[in-house]
């Protein structure tokens, strides 16, 4: 969405938000959420703190307040203001306790996030994979990797659709050097990743278009020479190429040169797929 749209959405809001609270604290809050929701979060904590001001109970309050310190990456404010909303027992403690997880495991505070997430998943109303996959990176940090497999494992099943707990999974696996279940996972969070986009459909065209003039070339080299004289010719019978290139591409590609060309070819096209599928676990690091 656009800056300027953002910005009049949140300011036709803001004013509903004055119409039905007046200058209250919950208006400012409200005020605060829709700051943070078209992602001006130093404003939004602005007016969140004008909230705490007037009613320093608004626990709602200091877990946005938090969560616009999170996105800024002030984990240390962000870390005081969580706590604080716990403490004040907010509507959604199981959240709050979920971006402490979070915060607490940014800062390598395993045992912190791990019990924070355990908190999170002990609370929580209904399925949600964000704490599962919190404990688990948690237990990965403890040194308990099966643990850590357990929740992906649960995170999994909450959203088959989310190529996130696979991934994770493959990383713990790999590094456990469980390699045939680890590959298996990682072709899954490829399969999850990749369903609705292009090199779901390009990468198998390329390999099956190169591995069969591959074959061509390798092991029919009189086929293939005959193929590249008939192209060249139908070329150059239509004005495409002039006969001495004609010629000169028929030699060429029936020679060893181009045999070299579509080996290297192939092998970068491998390096680039291998760098494609194994995107699943540089993007989750």
């Amino acid at each position: 969405m656009k800056f300027w749209t953002r910005a009049r959405i949140a300011a036709g809001i803001a004013c509903a938000a004055t119409a039905a609270f007046g200058d209250s604290a919950e208006a400012l809050y409200q005020k605060g959420r829709l700051l943070h929701a078209v992602e001006r979060h130093a404003e939004a904590i602005e007016l969140h703190t004008q909230a705490i001001a007037a009613d320093p109970y608004h626990a709602c309050a200091f877990h946005d307040r938090g969560t616009c310190h999170h996105h800024l990456e002030q984990l240390d404010a962000a870390i005081r203001d969580y706590e604080t909303a716990i403490e004040l027992v907010c509507r959604h403690v199981d959240r709050v306790h979920a971006a402490l997880a979070a915060a607490r495991l940014e800062r390598n505070e395993f045992q912190a996030a791990f019990h924070h997430a355990d908190m999170a998943i002990g609370l929580m109303r209904d399925d949600w994979m964000k704490p599962h996959l919190i404990r688990g990176r948690a237990s990965e940090g403890l040194g308990d990797p099966d643990g850590a497999i357990e929740d992906y494992d649960v995170a999994a099943e909450i959203d088959p659709s989310s190529w996130i707990p696979p991934a994770r999974r493959a990383k713990t696996r790999f590094s456990q050097r469980e390699l045939k279940n680890g590959l298996r996972d990682l072709l899954l969070a490829d399969r999850l990743l990749l369903a609705d986009g292009p090199a779901k459909i390009v990468l198998p065209i390329c390999w099956a278009y190169l591995a069969a003039l591959w074959m061509l070339s390798q092991r029919f080299p009189d086929l293939w020479r005959k193929m590249c004289r008939a192209e060249s010719t139908f070329w150059a019978k239509h004005g495409a190429l002039t006969p001495r290139f004609a010629a000169a591409g028929a030699r060429f590609s029936s020679g060893r040169g181009f045999r070299i060309l579509l080996n290297a070819t192939a092998l970068l096209y491998l390096a680039l797929s291998i760098l494609v599928l194994s995107a699943p676990l540089w993007m989750i690091s």
